[in-house]
């Protein structure tokens, strides 16, 4: 009698586990391969140029250092254009107030020998002094010359422009002289007086 020859179970049970190990494995490394690879797991100044994609980095992915370092420095300034076409001629203003009203001239009379004389002559209180003028009256060969002439406050003292403004009740301070000797001059001097 013939007897049937038959597999081992052991070798059928071994096929089964590498079959199921093999399968396991596998999963695993799928697994593996689907994870995000974090900052982390990246060794620092390993990752290249040739790793990132062309034209993905954005001023949003740097630090604001980095981006003021790349920027360039300012270029040379550029040629002066061509000037501007005139514009339009403007309205005309209204007429401005008159600064002086009531202009009066104040005189007093000198008769003066040879050698110089300084004659003051003041505004009323309400006025201020804004000139001066000279007349000759008779001159009898003389030769008379204003050697100065400026205006002054109510004290006396010199109105310049350091002390400000010349103010109400100011005059005038003439200096006239006659070089000629023997002679005899008479002069008008005036203050030109306006009120404020």
């Amino acid at each position: 009698m013939k007897i049937a020859a038959t597999k081992s179970p052991v070798r059928i049970l071994t096929g089964v586990a590498v079959v199921t190990i093999a399968l396991v494995l596998g999963g695993a490394g799928g697994a593996t391969a689907g994870r995000l690879i974090t900052g982390k797991q990246i060794k620092d100044n390993t990752v290249a140029s040739a790793d990132i994609k062309n034209k993905t980095i954005t001023t949003t992915d740097l630090a604001s250092a980095t981006i003021t370092a790349l920027a360039g420095k300012p270029g040379a300034a550029g040629a002066q254009g061509p000037a501007g076409e005139t514009g339009p001629v403007g309205a005309r203003g209204p007429v401005g107030a008159n600064g002086m009203t009531d202009v009066t001239m104040r005189s007093q009379n000198i008769t003066l020998t040879t050698g110089e004389q300084t004659v003051d002559v003041y505004c009323a209180p309400d006025e201020r002094a804004v000139s001066s003028a000279h007349q000759t009256l008779t001159t009898n060969g003389a030769k008379p010359v204003i050697t100065s002439s400026y205006p002054i406050r109510p004290d006396g003292e010199a109105a310049t422009a350091s002390t400000g403004p010349i103010p109400a009740g100011s005059g005038w301070r003439t200096t006239l002289a006659n070089y000629a000797a023997g002679t005899t001059v008479t002069a008008s001097i005036a203050v030109v007086c306006a009120a404020d």
